[in-house]
């Protein structure tokens, strides 16, 4: 499944989103 993938786009996206 692509859950580990998406997580992690979700979490540099959200860690580098300020």
């Amino acid at each position: 499944m692509a859950l580990q993938y998406c997580s992690r786009l979700i979490t540099e996206r959200a860690d580098g989103t300020s």
